[in-house]
């Protein structure tokens, strides 16, 4: 280490010495546009990073409850830029650290921490890291980045970037992205709101957006739990692994998908595809239009509640399968004339014996497909007003 770094080396050490008590303390340090910050937090805090027009870093340090002297901390010019170092001396109790970073919009960073929440604003570069837990915040960044949390919520906003974030468990939000980045988390939802390839096609949770999909589209992805949407002028593409779906307030298309759990829509208008592997799915149309308005439902258990307007135009395809052990006798009931057949044989092709009921016509001249497909439920087609 040459003169001049180890003399600064020694003034950080001396500067942020156990025996200095300050409510905050606030030092500046030489750093360069386009050099390396390495953050080593074994003490875990909130980190807070933004960009600024001056050479240089200005670091502060507070904590709400402990005395700064309770911690060591160290500020090391490094071959690449700078690395900052946090632990406690006594680990009796938790941290409460708090780091706040004013730096060269250029350069690139690299986090790890027992846990806290990252907030990192008006930068171009690379960035990378863990922290143990906390929220994740991306705001106004350009470049490549590759964060995980083990648990809390993700925040990406207008931003163009490739690479992932991930959390264990927590909400996840993209919104106004440019780039290939990828969001997951292992237990929460994902949501895509205006993102984009770097050719400009759209983008969802899963990849390449489906034709109808734009910037105001709800694009939600669930690894499992509820997902309830109040309002989707733009349509709305909804999946979890395992957990109820309720979206209201939507016009243009709904398409909904759960492993498992209750599935409750209310569409102004347009088309429909609902699955759930075991729940009921509940669909209200409100008015029917000469466009595209087909819709496909599908429960593998669970009575399938219909209401369409007065005039809507259907071309009925609608199977009912009856096992053995079926609770109850389901059977399909319908406002609009249909016509409704009940196989009289068991079927034994399929492992457990089953029977179908089947109901199809064409009430309104057939300008829409209705397809349903339920086991051993009720199937219901109400007619509003009826």
């Amino acid at each position: 280490m040459s003169t001049g770094l180890r003399a600064a080396a020694l003034a950080s050490l001396f500067f942020f010495g156990i025996n200095v008590h300050a409510d905050e303390r606030v030092q500046t340090y030489a750093f360069s546009s386009g050099q390396k910050l390495e953050l080593d937090l074994n003490s875990g805090g909130s980190v807070t990073v933004v960009g600024w027009d001056q050479a240089g870093v200005e670091l502060s340090l507070s904590d709400r409850k402990r005395d700064l002297d309770e911690y060591r901390i160290d500020v090391t010019p490094t071959a690449d830029g700078l690395r900052i170092f946090s632990e406690l001396i006594k680990r009796n109790g938790g941290s409460n650290l708090r780091v706040g970073l004013k730096v060269p919009r250029n350069l690139s960073i690299a986090f790890d921490s027992a846990g806290g929440s990252l907030d990192l604003s008006d930068l171009a570069g690379e960035f990378t890291g863990r922290t143990g837990g906390g929220s994740l915040t991306l705001r106004q960044l350009t470049g490549v980045v590759d964060l995980r949390t083990g648990g809390g919520r993700i925040e990406v906003s207008d931003s163009t970037l490739d690479g992932q974030v991930r959390t264990g468990g927590g909400k996840v939000e993209v919104t106004n992205v440019i780039g290939d980045l990828k969001a997951r988390s292992g237990g929460g939802s994902v949501i895509y709101k205006n993102v984009r390839s770097a050719s400009g096609d759209m983008r969802t949770p899963k990849g390449t957006a489906e034709p109808g999909v734009d910037p105001e589209t709800v694009l939600i992805k669930s690894a499992g739990g509820r997902i309830k949407v109040d309002a989707a002028p733009a349509g709305a593409r909804v999946e979890t692994a395992g957990g109820s779906i309720s979206v209201s307030g939507a016009e243009r298309f709904i398409d909904a998908r759960t492993g498992g759990g209750s599935i409750d829509l209310t569409l102004g208008e347009g088309w429909v595809r609902a699955n759930t592997g075991a729940g009921s799915i509940d669909l209200t149309v409100l008015r029917d239009i000469a466009g595209k308005g087909d819709i496909e439902l599908e429960t593998g258990a669970g009575d399938v509640t219909v209401t369409l307007p007065a005039d809507f135009s259907m071309n009925a395809d609608i199977d009912l399968t009856v096992t053995k052990d079926a609770r109850g006798n389901p059977t399909i009931s319908s406002d609009f004339p249909l016509q409704i057949e009940p196989s009289d044989d068991w079927d034994y092709s399929k492992g457990s014996p089953r029977k179908h009921i089947r109901a199809s016509g064409t009430p309104g001249g057939g300008l829409h497909r209705l397809k349903i497909r339920a086991t051993n439920g009720n199937v219901v087609i109400r007619r509003a007003g009826g």
